[in-house]
């Protein structure tokens, strides 16, 4: 794997970056040879601009079918989706480590940068995830010798629209234009940061800029986690090793609770000359049981996580990373990796199913 191409979040935990060409504004992928994007050279709006400098991502962000096509998706969906607070400081953490990394990568981003905000919720109430993402990026600011102030508590979202993200691209602009407010008298063009989980049309940015804007900010510039791009058949991406491929079908298990996988223990396992694995795994009431069909695409098990949870996302439990362990330990390197590519090259036609 070339290090280049990724930034580790943590050291640990791969983060493809998003290579160019792309729009120099916004991150849409595009082959000419271009600084910007057609809609971003070309705003639809008939009097307004963009108001922002430009938007950086770690990298891209997208569910395929539901299913996660990589790391720093799986590592998005714990923020959004995941109730425990543990889970979503976590993910807060390894993104906000990230996007410090980001702000080295792209100094001009932090640099002489006076105030920083999330984008807020309508419901004040109503947790927002960019907080985990928050405390510790400024706690890493502050520690390198930048000083720079969060004004969250200055931006009001005036109210709620529902859900946007199917509707049309003017459609959205139109219904989020003036729904953001900052309580400040004058910015005094200063520089402003907006930090986001995910970028897909940008519009609701685009309007917290315009607000920052009407108070006098100066330049404003855009962090996100990931920047959306939506793709129509399954993405296959290259230069895995095993470790990593095991990372990302473990549910980043692997990085986060390791000590559990430890603890499974695997009675029995085979793998016969038609490509199909078989083990036993020992259980704390019954043995749980792994089938895995590498010519017909299909995985069977039958533990409670893996029947509640992971089957729907195609993930595996405890016991079947565990099981790809065991397999680099009695088969070796290269069988266990070619066996992990078997799935994931072809993941959108697997069935992940009960024994």
């Amino acid at each position: 794997m070339t290090k280049t191409n990724f930034i580790y979040l943590k050291g640990k935990i791969p983060v493809r970056i998003i290579n160019e060409p792309y729009c120099q504004k916004c991150m849409n992928p595009y082959s000419e040879d271009q600084h910007l994007c057609y809609t971003c050279a070309n705003p639809p709006f008939e009097d307004d601009g963009w108001y922002f400098n430009e938007v950086k991502a770690l990298g891209i962000y997208h569910n395929y079918e539901k299913i996660p096509i990589n790391n720093l998706t799986e590592v998005v969906n714990i923020l959004k989706f995941r109730k425990q607070k543990t889970f979503k400081k976590y993910a807060g953490d390894l993104i906000a480590d990230g996007l410090f990394q980001l702000t080295k990568t792209y100094p001009k981003l932090i640099e002489d940068t006076n105030y920083i905000t999330i984008v807020p919720k309508f419901n004040t109430t109503e947790v927002n995830q960019c907080d985990f993402i928050l405390a510790p990026l400024i706690k890493k600011f502050k520690t390198a010798g930048f000083k720079i102030q969060d004004i969250s508590n200055k931006v009001v979202r005036l109210m709620e629209i529902g859900e946007h993200k199917h509707k049309k691209f003017l459609e959205r602009y139109d219904e989020i234009k003036g729904i953001h407010r900052v309580d400040i008298t004058n910015l005094e063009k200063n520089k402003v940061l907006i930090l986001d989980d995910i970028f897909t049309t940008g519009s609701t940015t685009w309007d917290l800029a315009r607000a920052f804007k009407e108070k006098n900010a100066g330049e404003i510039n855009i962090i996100v986690a990931g920047r959306h791009y939506p793709h129509e058949n399954w993405p296959v991406f290259t230069e895995f090793n095993f470790d990593d491929l095991l990372l990302y079908f473990s549910y980043l298990d692997l990085h986060r609770d390791r000590k559990k996988i430890d603890k499974v223990v695997i009675k029995n396992l085979s793998i016969d000359k038609n490509r199909q694995a078989y083990s036993l795994i020992e259980g704390t009431k019954t043995d749980y049981q792994l089938i895995i069909d590498f010519e017909n695409n299909i995985l069977k098990h039958d533990c409670t996580d893996f029947l509640t949870d992971r089957k729907w996302s195609k993930r595996f439990c405890k016991h079947i990373t565990k099981v790809f362990l065991q397999i680099k330990e009695d088969y070796g390197l290269d069988c266990s990796q070619n066996l992990l590519e078997l799935i994931y090259h072809q993941l959108d036609k697997w069935v992940f199913e009960k024994v």
